[in-house]
């Protein structure tokens, strides 16, 4: 009783779920131990989940699918793939229509049994002989299934933004990699910056490793490019990268930026939007230069008037300029009146 127990523990450890896929290169497989279908409907439930049955064409991808199946159960499984030979018998094809190049047979496999076994499975058995190894089986089996779909690699939807721009070097930012705005799977793990000349080729500028998790849905990343050439022209571009090899998705759109002349140096304001805002820092400094000097032109002369007007006084009541007698009045003297000049001028007379 106490094996049965362990065996059944075993079993449900060992019961992968339906949303559990991995990766190998650039593909993804889901090993089902549980559904339990014939080979059409194996097929139609890998096609729900956007994938196919499995196609396995290496060592590599039937040694990697083994180790799902492995240790082998005290009762035998078997996991459909996608290769049968329902059009001619003994020419075995991939659901695609190629034939079947790599030899995953067991010993005295395919037999076609009974002349009704077209459709084939890979062994999970104690069987050493058996174990991690094709068989064919006749198509209505209920067997477990094994399904397979390309990776869809991240890919940026927005290009970077450049933060500053030197003689010989530039830096770049961008938005990180967002499941729902974003093309393709996650998770990105980095991002690698590429460069490129007007005529050359897209080289690797290099990168940057996340230490964020899922949760870190939305962040700036910024990169420095070195060892630029002096007014050279650069097209920019940035690539997510999800786990595993081959994991880099495509490159984002392009920003193209022109680093400037050795010896002089602008940031992201720009070179030709510089020089129009010293233009007009210019303009405005001379209007206010302008304006300053007119109104210090125009309170000279308010106090000039102010000293002048003090000094003038009015002709006496009866006398008449024209008369060659007459005489311009001049300043009075401290504290006399314009009558007691007057009044002192006809006594002397």
């Amino acid at each position: 009783m106490f094996v049965g127990i362990v065996i059944l523990v075993l079993n449900v450890l060992r019961s992968v779920s339906a949303d559990t896929w991995h990766r190998l290169d650039d593909a993804l497989y889901l090993v089902d131990n549980t559904s339990r279908l014939n080979y059409d409907e194996a097929h139609a439930y890998c096609l729900t989940r956007g994938a196919n049955l499995t196609r396995i064409d290496s060592d590599k991808i039937q040694s990697f699918l083994t180790t799902f199946i492995s240790p082998p159960l005290t009762t035998e499984r078997c996991f459909w793939i996608g290769c049968h030979d329902r059009e001619v018998e003994g020419q075995f094809k991939w659901l695609d229509g190629t034939q079947v190049r790599y030899d995953g047979w067991a010993s005295d496999q395919p037999d076609d049994g009974r002349g009704i076994q077209d459709c084939a499975c890979l062994w999970s058995s104690q069987d050493p002989n058996r174990h991690g190894r094709w068989d064919d089986n006749t198509c209505g089996a209920r067997l477990d299934l094994i399904c397979q779909k390309g990776v869809s690699l991240p890919g940026l939807t927005s290009g970077p933004s450049v933060e500053d721009i030197s003689s010989t070097f530039v830096t770049v930012s961008w938005s990180s990699w967002i499941p729902c705005l974003d093309t393709g799977e996650g998770p990105v793990i980095s991002y690698l910056v590429y460069l490129q000349t007007m005529d050359g080729e897209w080289v690797e500028g290099g990168g940057i490793d996340l230490d964020m998790g899922e949760g870190d849905l939305q962040r700036r990343m910024e990169f420095v490019l070195t060892g630029l050439e002096p007014g050279t022209e650069y097209n920019i571009s940035v690539s997510a990268v999800r786990e595993g090899v081959g994991g880099e998705g495509p490159k984002g759109p392009l920003v193209s930026v022109m680093t400037i002349e050795s010896g002089r140096r602008f940031g992201a304001f720009g070179k030709g939007n510089l020089l129009w805002f010293l233009f007009g820092v210019s303009l405005a400094g001379n209007i206010l230069l302008v304006v300053v000097i007119m109104i210090t032109c125009r309170r000279q002369g308010k106090q000039q008037k102010k000293k002048t007007l003090p000094n003038l006084t009015r002709a006496p009541s009866g006398y008449d300029p024209k008369d060659h007698q007459y005489e311009v009045p001049g300043p009075l003297e401290t504290g006399m009146t314009t009558s007691m000049k007057v009044f002192r001028e006809q006594k002397a007379a």
